[in-house]
């Protein structure tokens, strides 16, 4: 049979690739297969292939090899695919405006994690940067606190595996309250 069968990186998050392989022989030909077509395995002949898997799980992969005729027994690893969170749109995103000018009591609240769940929240404040560790609550929200007024974008989340979401691009956009009106029925 194959020899030195390893699959790297493993374990990966949905939407990146693995690299797979073995021992070089030569003179030989090998057969790679996945326990299911949703692995992305890529058909080769050769000692070593790749796969971008479709959906999370875990997927089987086997691997034999032929030399005059006769065939090896196979080889199997396993390659284990975390999701990702589910990327943040506007059905899932709400906010609340600073209760005074120039105050930094806002909030968004982006709804529908894993409660108890700590997630990495990168977002953009007025074109910077911003990144929040948050444990979702009991109600699977993500609570981003002590924002000012201004304009928030570009949102990522990031779970506990490391694994990210698409880019919610926004905006969001927290406004001061307005001005207070000049008081009425003044004499000099």
């Amino acid at each position: 049979p194959p020899t030195g069968l390893m699959a790297n990186p493993n374990p990966i998050c949905l939407g990146e690739t693995v690299s797979l392989g073995v021992d070089l022989s030569t003179g030989v030909t090998y057969t790679w297969s996945a326990s299911s077509t949703d692995a992305g395995l890529v058909s080769s002949t050769t000692e070593s292939t790749t796969m971008t898997p479709l959906a999370a799980g875990t997927y089987t992969i086997s691997v034999f090899l032929t030399s005059a005729g006769c065939s090896s027994s196979p080889v199997s690893i396993e390659v284990e695919v975390e999701p990702g969170p589910n990327t943040p749109t506007n059905a899932n995103i709400s906010s609340t405006d600073p209760t005074a000018c120039a105050t930094d009591d806002g909030t968004i609240t982006i709804s529908g994690y894993n409660p108890g769940e700590t997630y990495t929240v990168n977002f953009e404040f007025n074109g910077l940067l911003q990144t929040d560790d948050i444990t979702a609550s009991v109600t699977g929200d993500l609570v981003i606190t002590s924002l000012f007024a201004g304009t928030y974008s570009n949102f990522t989340l990031i779970n506990s595996n490391g694994c990210s979401s698409g880019v919610f691009a926004g905006p969001v956009t927290l406004t001061d309250p307005g001005s207070p009106l000049p008081p009425a029925n003044l004499t000099a």
